[in-house]
């Protein structure tokens, strides 16, 4: 195109099209002007609304909208771009929403008298966007700890109180929906043998994208037993349950082991020192001669609900062959083998003397 041939009043230009091809023959131009507006272009920046429609179910609360793009930009004459003063998406939740509701939608503008709007002859920077409502529901959920129980120490025989009993939370649906109650912590119930009424402080867990409505962040849980004995007996019964190599025997020299047994108060006092059972652990010591100090485990036979605390030793021999003691055995082996001893010693002192 050549430059304009004129230029009205108002501010319109013709130009005369032309061809620049020598060996092309034109039949006919359509159209053979053309006519081309010049004014000066108007920008404005407009921030998008989002206008809700429907309803949250009950127990449920809506947050605030998300937008894809917040703000859209219109080109275009200023007679044009001035007649539009916002622009918004509608979205829908339909009835009774509980889950967060999403969807694209087109941008709609609106005069100052809020009237829809076709704006004509203006470009936009975007058409449409994507709206986001979060849904959250509100649920109460009770605090609860975890109790790990053992023999003589029993979940029936425990009071037990939380404070506060619950929290409310709110959070999207779909984090809440299956979720029952809100866990602060393990608690072993050995470790409140002996120990009367005890007080634990757990900071409350909160899950993961959700909100704590009840504004208490600690809970306090309290907790004692209620009828719990602690007692001590003598074992003498030993048993020897390893089998070692090459034919090496045991002895055990531990003459009785004082053991602390626990739980209610009847089942305590119904326990007989013959009720005690205690296994040295010989499981290292297979190949192994000599005197030694090894761990031992205690058990009960013939008893109720009762358990065992803290941890016990005794002393063994083990002999290459020989007539040392397998299977079980009791304080009286411990008694015969010192008494040897004692014979031993008494013969190589006189011995000694007479020569």
């Amino acid at each position: 195109y050549n430059s304009p041939s004129y230029l009205n009043a108002d501010g319109r230009a013709t130009w005369e099209a032309q061809t620049k091809f020598s060996k092309v023959s034109v039949f006919k131009r359509t159209p053979e002007y053309a006519t081309v507006n010049i004014a000066e272009l108007a920008r404005k920046e407009l921030d998008i609304r989002c206008e809700l429609v429907g309803t949250v179910a009950e127990g449920y609360t809506a947050g605030q909208p998300q937008l894809s793009q917040g703000v859209v930009e219109l080109q275009g004459m200023e007679e044009n771009v001035s007649a539009v003063s916002y622009a918004k998406v509608i979205l829908d939740l339909g009835e009774g929403a509980e889950d967060s509701v999403s969807a694209e939608l087109p941008i709609q503008f609106y005069d100052a008298e809020n009237q829809m709007v076709e704006p004509e002859d203006v470009s936009l920077s975007v058409q449409r966007v994507t709206a986001t409502l979060p849904v959250y529901m509100t649920k109460t959920l009770p605090l609860k700890v975890n109790f790990t129980e053992s023999a003589g120490a029993r979940l029936w025989n425990l009071s037990r109180q939380i404070d506060p009993p619950s929290i409310q939370v709110s959070g999207e649906t779909s984090r809440l929906r299956n979720l029952d109650s809100i866990t602060l912590g393990d608690l072993n119930l050995l470790d409140l043998v002996g120990a009367g009424k005890t007080t634990y402080i757990y900071t409350i867990p909160i899950p993961d994208g959700c909100t704590n409505l009840s504004g208490k962040a600690r809970a306090t849980l309290e907790v004692s037993f209620k009828d719990m004995a602690v007692r001590e007996v003598q074992a003498t019964h030993f048993s020897i349950d390893d089998e070692l190599a090459d034919g090496r025997s045991v002895e055990v020299l531990t003459e009785s082991l004082t053991v602390s047994v626990f739980g209610a108060t009847q089942a305590v006092g119904a326990v007989e020192d013959s009720d005690i059972v205690v296994t040295p652990d010989l499981s290292d010591y297979a190949s192994a001669q000599g005197v030694y100090t090894v761990a031992a485990a205690v058990t009960l036979q013939n008893t109720g609900d009762v358990g065992v605390s803290g941890t016990y030793e005794v002393q063994v021999r083990i002999r290459d062959g020989g007539n040392g003691t397998t299977g079980e055995t009791s304080a009286s082996v411990g008694t015969a083998a010192t008494e040897e001893q004692t014979a031993a010693s008494t013969g190589t002192a006189s011995a000694a003397a007479e020569g």
